[in-house]
């Protein structure tokens, strides 16, 4: 895995700020190998239906009881483990920490509890290989799929409500923000595919524009909005600031 300050490649992180560093997404073609990890067959099954239904034809989930099986595997390359916890997250993940750092795989955690619990150690868990949290009581089955795209395409996905409840002041910051010029047509549609996860590559080809041309759309749109990265502008939108049509 490629690192950089420390931290996997995609992210940069201070107390109150996410960064997000696009990558070239190189799965649009491919048929993603998924490992499913849940001791919870119920779960299991419906994470794996789950997935089969946002990706289509494009992606082929194996399911696992145990991480350790997903380890044995010889001559099978699987791109990402989905690691479902439901209890017990920080020791578990902290168990592995060792083991998954050099593993050719990426690792997406699913976790019942909450991104406040998982605040004070998410840092060593990034720095140790994992590329990303859901936290059950905050995550939509479509927002599982971009993060999966997401961390494929490079990044880490870390769920905006971790920091804020670890730091109520950039609640209240956040809270404050006005948007008094609303978002043109164009850069509603650029929004709608951000908020879905995707590259600014991807909302290029997507919409008919050059990546560019999607940047400035992205840039635009993040100082409309009062918001530094696009985690932030994304988290702003879905926290009652509108975005009203002009």
């Amino acid at each position: 895995m490629n690192q950089e300050a420390g931290l996997p490649r995609g992210l940069a992180v201070s107390a109150s700020q996410l960064v997000n560093i696009d990558v070239p997404f190189e799965y649009i073609h491919q048929t993603l190998s998924v490992a499913l990890v849940d001791d919870r067959k119920l779960s299991r099954d419906c994470i794996a239906l789950t997935l089969k239904a946002n990706f289509d034809s494009r992606i082929e989930v194996s399911s696992f009881a145990t991480i350790e099986e997903v380890f044995a595997l010889e001559a099978v390359s699987v791109d990402i483990v989905v690691l479902y916890i439901h209890e017990g997250c920080e020791a578990q993940v902290r168990s592995l920490l060792g083991r998954i750092k050099d593993a050719q795989f990426r690792l997406l955690v699913i976790t019942d509890e909450s991104a406040a619990k998982l605040s004070s150690f998410f840092r060593d868990a990034l720095r140790g290989g994992v590329n990303g949290f859901i936290s059950t009581s905050h995550t939509a089955a479509a927002t599982l799929q971009s993060a999966i795209m997401f961390i494929l395409n490079g990044g880490a996905f870390v769920p905006p409500e971790l920091f804020l409840e670890h730091h109520p002041a950039a609640t209240a910051t956040y809270s404050r923000v006005d948007i008094a010029d609303p978002l043109t047509k164009r850069q509603q549609e650029v929004f709608s595919k951000l908020k879905e996860g995707k590259p600014n590559k991807i909302i290029a080809f997507e919409l008919g524009m050059s990546e560019s041309t999607a940047k400035v759309h992205i840039r635009n749109i993040m100082h409309k909005l009062g918001a530094t990265n696009r985690t932030q502008a994304v988290f702003l939108s879905r926290s009652g600031n509108g975005l009203a049509a002009p």
